[in-house]
């Protein structure tokens, strides 16, 4: 599966525009810097068109990443409500009903 389908990185994405730092970014995932320069370098070349402006301190995100950000802020957001109702519907579909019998001697 491409980088570019993954919703994992498209909320990586997410986070580092509202971080505004790579480094945050990282560690706030756990991870280092370079991993997440990587990833959203792969994403892009997937992509075939920049999202991050790294000219700049601290980047920016390009036209194109600026125009995408709403989009994907709403993907995740739906993704999210999809998680959260399969998590209500399996709750209630894996509740367990107790009946209690009287035992009669």
């Amino acid at each position: 599966m491409k980088a570019s389908n993954q919703i994992e990185v498209w909320k990586l994405f997410l986070d580092l525009r509202n971080s505004g730092s790579i480094r945050k970014t990282a560690e706030q995932y756990g991870r280092d810097s370079a991993e997440i320069s990587r990833t959203l370098s792969k994403l892009e070349k997937e992509l075939k068109v920049p999202l991050l402006d790294r000219r700049s301190r601290p980047f920016r995100l390009t036209e194109t990443g600026e125009e995408l950000f709403p989009l994907v802020e709403d993907m995740i957001g739906r993704y999210e409500e999809i998680l959260e109702k399969i998590e209500q519907k399996a709750d209630k579909e894996s509740a367990v009903i107790k009946i209690m019998v009287p035992v009669l001697y």
